[in-house]
């Protein structure tokens, strides 16, 4: 449950978002000798620096849609769950990578629908590499 998995979204609760068609893309930066290679401590760690950003979108067709094809066939969404509206969902992280080798501390950013109840808005992730 604590590890950090790279293709997965971070603050997004399950079933938070609800669509049958969904577009996702993920863009991930980790500098070689960049910026954190210009410290000496931090070189002598190995340590890399780490950007990402995380999106994805969806809609729900009128036939998977309780709200609009009322049938004993589909089942109404929890109330935790959410359309997207007209941005998509979108969380990016900064972090430090590769440090001694094994570790990788990033603080996860979620930049829309913040205003979902319980949402998670940001979090310190901590993964340790053996």
């Amino acid at each position: 449950k604590h590890h950090i998995e790279n293709n997965a979204f971070f603050l997004n609760r399950a079933l938070e978002f609800v669509a049958d068609e969904q577009y996702t893309i993920r863009t991930t930066f980790v500098g070689d000798d960049f910026l954190l290679a210009k410290i000496a401590l931090l070189d002598d760690l190995g340590a890399k620096e780490l950007i990402s950003l995380r999106a994805s979108y969806g809609r729900l067709s009128s036939k998977n849609d309780p709200l609009l094809s009322p049938s004993s066939l589909i089942y109404d969404f929890p109330p935790v769950s959410y359309r997207y509206g007209s941005a998509p969902y979108v969380e990016g992280t900064v972090g430090i990578t590769n440090l001694l080798g094994l570790l990788r501390v990033e603080y996860v950013h979620r930049f829309t629908y913040r205003d979902h109840p319980g949402a998670l808005l940001g979090r310190v992730r901590v993964d340790v590499t053996l």
